[in-house]
């Protein structure tokens, strides 16, 4: 039997510098990799004075009008005019992308207080197709508001 003063056990010592060096690499790595805010809607309005409302328009008897612009393919938009407060779709249609321009000075023809609109695209729409859409946008409404489909 080995006694404990013996002499004939194993001495060692636990380096807990490089443990504690681990730890906090991977606490570092688990903070940047998950997300605390997930983003249902981006402002990407340039700072004009109209732009205070900015998706929505009051008609003349009240009921607030958003319009939302969803990209579908490199052809096709999705059009949808929601009004009132439970936002139910009023108008939905499909217009071509060349047309979007000449559609949204309709639009904002037929609901003058329209000062913005909100702008969707599908996962596969590329970068560039999302960055025409805003800027044609832009050229009619001063606020472009980025959602999530």
């Amino acid at each position: 039997m080995i006694s404990a003063g013996d002499g004939g056990g194993q001495d060692f010592e636990l380096n807990l510098a490089s443990i504690i060096d681990c730890l906090t690499v991977i606490i570092a790595f688990l903070l940047m990799s998950s997300s605390f805010v997930s983003f249902g809607a981006m402002d990407t309005a340039v700072s004009v004075p109209s732009a205070s409302a900015a998706s929505t328009a009051t008609k003349d008897d009240g009921k607030s009008v958003t319009l939302t612009l969803k990209l579908m393919d490199e052809e096709k938009v999705d059009w949808e005019v929601s009004a009132g407060s439970g936002g139910r779709a009023t108008e939905k249609r499909t217009v071509a992308r060349k047309e979007l321009v000449k559609e949204l000075e309709v639009a904002k023809a037929r609901y003058p207080g329209l000062q913005g609109v909100v702008l969707a695209a599908q996962p596969r729409i590329p970068y560039q197709q999302l960055i025409a859409a805003m800027d044609d946008s832009r050229r009619v409404f001063p606020a472009v508001i980025l959602g999530v489909q």
